[in-house]
């Protein structure tokens, strides 16, 4: 199915062999809506674990994001994605605001993968947000809590401005 220099696709659906997102929608409440994926391999068993950050359908303003963690205990050539909820779940508790956008990098060259998320901070003041987790716990085990101070100028990452956040 290709090659590096002229890669291939093949699309596969829901309900056809290999496809290992048919859980995914299942464990996610209807009332969340902009599913945005990521992949880290947050356990460091050599596989690349899914999160999901989404967006709260809300009516009247407001809203939030949340983030889903879906643990690959599969293969890495035959992912099967188990949603991870509770105390097995290193997001357990960490709120995002909206349009939750999440990607992972070792920020401070500790070994561990940090947690950084993207969004809508929806008020008045229109902002957009950035949050920091950082991972304190190990590479295997991760626990993320609130960030530092990263960031010295963090209004120069918004085109309106952007609200630092480092809150767990």
């Amino acid at each position: 199915m290709g090659t590096k220099s002229k890669p291939g696709f093949l699309e596969r659906k829901s309900g056809q062999p290999k496809y290992p997102f048919d859980n995914i929608s299942s464990a996610i409440p209807f009332e969340k809506r902009a599913y945005v994926p990521a992949f880290a391999d947050i356990d460091n068993d050599g596989d690349l674990d899914l999160f999901i950050g989404t967006d709260e359908e809300a009516k009247y303003g407001g809203g939030y994001g949340e983030m889903y963690f879906f643990r690959n205990v599969g293969q890495h050539s035959s992912p099967n994605f188990l949603h991870e909820t509770g105390s097995t779940n290193p997001f357990d508790g960490i709120r995002t605001e909206r349009y939750a956008h999440p990607t992972f990098v070792d920020i401070d060259a500790d070994g561990d993968m940090d947690l950084f998320v993207g969004g809508y901070y929806d008020n008045s003041t229109d902002y957009y947000l950035l949050q920091y987790f950082k991972n304190t716990g190990t590479a295997s085990n991760p626990v993320y809590v609130n960030g530092s101070t990263l960031f010295s100028n963090p209004s120069a990452l918004g085109r309106r401005g952007c609200k630092q956040s480092f809150q767990k």
